[in-house]
């Protein structure tokens, strides 16, 4: 039994192998330069680990220039889990987010990848459902996707707001 395939690659080559993947999917020269320099380790995985997430922002229903935007904007996306990306978007949907306001949140507000579901989302998007119509509810979630980030003492005041 060998070393697994990455050890096999120095970091050197896999940092060339994930410029080539980023290139092949469109994203521009200084894009690549300026992703390396925000988030290093991310070039650090294999190819075919970086273009499965790729994919998969792309099956969300990202454009390839929106992955590109989101991963600019939000570069540890592509360090998540699959499982955790794809929870995430199934939450969404659960909600009756559609396909195309799922990928539109995820461009907006891309920290919804590093929250915890269960701690975090799910308790705060109960809250907001306390407060405000059933038929402005996903609206104002999309208007208002800070809500996932702010801090509780912010949050409450967001929320004494909204009950006015």
């Amino acid at each position: 039994m060998g070393r697994p395939r990455v050890l096999l690659k120095t970091s050197d080559e896999l940092l060339v192998a994930n410029c080539k993947l980023f290139k092949r999917f469109k994203f521009p020269d200084l894009e690549v330069g300026k992703l390396a320099f925000k988030f290093p380790t991310m070039f650090t995985q294999t190819t075919a680990s970086s273009e499965t997430r790729l994919l998969v922002l792309k099956d969300i229903g990202l454009s390839r220039s929106e992955v590109t935007e989101l991963i600019n904007k939000f570069p540890r996306a592509l360090e998540y889990p699959l499982d955790t990306v794809r929870t995430r978007v199934s939450w969404l949907e659960s909600i009756g987010f559609s396909k195309k306001k799922v990928a539109q949140y995820l461009l907006r507000y891309p920290t919804i990848l590093s929250l915890s579901l269960e701690n975090r989302i799910k308790p705060r998007y109960a809250a907001i459902q306390e407060v405000v119509p059933a038929n402005q509810l996903l609206e104002r979630v999309m208007s208002k996707g800070a809500w996932l980030s702010m801090t509780d003492e912010k949050f409450e005041i967001t929320l004494a707001a909204e009950r006015k």
